[in-house]
């Protein structure tokens, strides 16, 4: 019985954990399962987050805008509406074209 105390479970797409899959293979010589890859790839991630060089991104920014609708696409598949911010942006910016062109 898996102590609850210490561990919790997610949830993968299949294509997720293919690629976990082929990468625990890979990482060192033994193959590693699963869960450790994924404690593994987590570790990663926290050291880039916390490494003080790293910037973390503007979430009102154009550039974030576009990386949240590119990961939001590539996760869910069309995105119909990204945020409050992305159609006042998208407003603003017709509204300019408009100034420009008169």
């Amino acid at each position: 019985m898996t102590d609850t105390s210490k561990y919790k479970n997610v949830s993968l797409s299949k294509s997720a954990h293919e690629q976990l899959e082929k990468q625990s293979k890979m990482i060192v010589d033994v193959d590693l399962s699963i869960s450790k890859t994924v404690e593994l790839a987590s570790n990663l991630l926290q050291d880039i987050i916390s490494d003080p060089a790293w910037v973390r991104p503007t979430k009102g920014s154009s550039a974030y805008q576009a990386y949240k609708k590119k990961l939001l696409t590539q996760t869910y598949g069309q995105v119909k509406s990204l945020s409050p911010y992305e159609k006042m942006r998208r407003a603003n910016t017709d509204k300019n074209e408009i100034r420009n062109n008169n």
